[in-house]
């Protein structure tokens, strides 16, 4: 995680505005001291210390993962002047900085399910989280139109669920190439939570194993709940992705589920009457029984509005909720949660996949905060996501859509309330990230009209 870091030549200068270079410091040492080195997963302290004097850089962290925040705050602090060939910094020397996050979740939401994403854009996407600080990468990873993720227990799901392009290529992630992904955002700092939208987003799974499913009058086809069935298969899927995505949480969606396939399907019916329950009690027993197989394989859950709605008492301890809409009755029952905004503000893709909503200018979701007013429920507060859905998103235009925008949310989940209440203030530190981002190869939309900020050159 820290060795890639070392790739920048730091001659730095701190008389920023001369028109002459009469004095220039290279940085000669940087030390990183780690406390506690520990793997990456939710809620570790990403607290660290930078200490940059005139030939030496000390880096303090309990993790690498702080050590890893230090380190991008330490580059996105320089620049380099072309015209004397110098690194500099933005800021007087010595300095100090004492920096941690507001909140532990800070991440965005990708669909890989409507429009498939090359590996190269999805790196991409990591490298411009981990340069802004965001540290989860949720991967909307299947959905009823693809599966793109091979398994060794499952290899139909890829060979008959992924797309196929015309050229007659399968537009599918290879296991290995998950992992290397996987590996490849640890070590930026970035976790990767994959989700299974089970029960009401899986018709592609439906359509390669009708064997797990009823077929519905209306609707998409559901898991058949009478018999174990699906539910073994399940368990051997997250078996599967477990060697692949390392994170303790997986999202398990829960969100549009019609219940109607099980009432007027007569074999479920039939269960349910025998059973003395509403398909709706059916649905709370699923989604019970998918939460105690994904613990007893050591992972936890996350889930939409929706679950939330059913019954409270459904909810194992270890399992938090995403929140699409207003948050207050969450907050009020203590129930842990990451928000997506009030009526999803932070969905970034409305006007595209959704043409009734415009993509809102990056002041909007600058401007909302999600989080309690009432301290004592600020722990419930978990933090928050950008979601991306990929109905009118591919390679084409992902990376613009998210970036800067999404930055700005970042800064949001970083700093604290007292700091991001200046749209003015932020408006020109957006823009020197955006260039920022733009030089490191992640090229960003543009928040208002002004010169390049990369080469001309072809």
């Amino acid at each position: 995680a820290l060795e890639r870091m070392f790739y920048i030549p730091f001659n730095i200068r701190t008389d920023k505005n001369s028109s002459n270079v009469t004095q220039v410091w290279t940085i000669r040492a940087i030390s990183v001291t780690l406390n506690s080195p520990t793997d990456l997963q939710f809620q570790i302290d990403e607290t660290y210390s930078l200490n940059i004097e005139t030939e030496t850089v000390e880096i303090n962290s309990k993790n690498e993962w702080g050590a890893v925040w230090a380190l991008e705050t330490l580059i996105g602090l320089s620049y380099y002047n072309f015209t004397h060939q110098v690194y500099q910094l933005n800021c007087s020397l010595p300095l100090s900085i004492y920096d941690h996050p507001r909140v532990p979740w800070r991440g965005v939401l990708i669909d890989t399910a409507r429009h498939y994403l090359k590996m190269s854009s999805l790196k991409n996407i990591v490298e411009g989280l981990s340069a802004t600080k965001m540290n989860s990468l949720h991967l909307h990873l299947f959905d009823d139109q693809s599966f793109p993720l091979c398994l060794d227990r499952f290899p139909e799901l890829c060979q008959e669920g992924a797309y196929m392009n015309i050229f007659g290529q399968a537009a599918n992630y290879s296991k290995s190439s998950m992992v290397d992904f996987v590996n490849f955002a640890k070590s930026r700092g970035v976790r990767v939570i994959p989700e299974l939208d089970f029960p009401g987003h899986t018709a592609i799974i439906a359509k390669v194993y009708p064997q797990f499913y009823v077929t519905c009058a209306r609707g998409m086809p559901l898991p058949n709940p009478t018999t174990d069935d699906f539910y073994n298969f399940l368990g051997s899927l997250v078996e599967d992705l477990a060697e692949i995505f390392t994170d303790r949480y997986y999202h398990m969606g829960g969100d549009e589920v019609k219940t109607t396939c099980w009432s007027e399907n007569k074999t479920v019916s039939d269960w349910l009457q025998v059973n003395n329950i509403t398909a709706t009690e059916a649905l709370e027993q699923f989604h019970l029984r998918v939460q105690k197989i994904l613990l007893s394989r050591n992972k936890y859950s996350i889930y939409w509005d929706e679950f939330w709605y059913l019954n409270a008492s459904i909810r194992l301890n270890t399992t938090i909720a995403e929140i699409r809409k207003n948050t207050t009755f969450y907050y009020d029952e203590k129930i842990p949660l990451v928000s997506t905004g009030y009526n999803s503000t932070w969905y970034l893709d409305h006007g595209i996949s959704n043409p009734k909503f415009v993509q809102q200018a990056w002041e909007l979701y600058y401007r909302h905060d999600p989080f309690p007013k009432n301290v004592s429920l600020l722990p419930y507060a978990l933090g928050g996501e950008a979601d991306l859905w990929g109905e009118g998103v591919d390679d084409t235009n992902v990376i613009p859509r998210l970036f800067p925008v999404s930055s700005a949310i970042a800064e949001v989940l970083w700093s604290p309330a007292s700091m991001v209440k200046s749209v003015y203030l932020a408006e020109n530190r957006l823009n020197s990230h955006r260039c920022f981002l733009s030089r490191r190869g992640i090229f960003s939309a543009p928040i208002f009209p002004g010169p390049p900020c990369y080469s001309l050159s072809d």
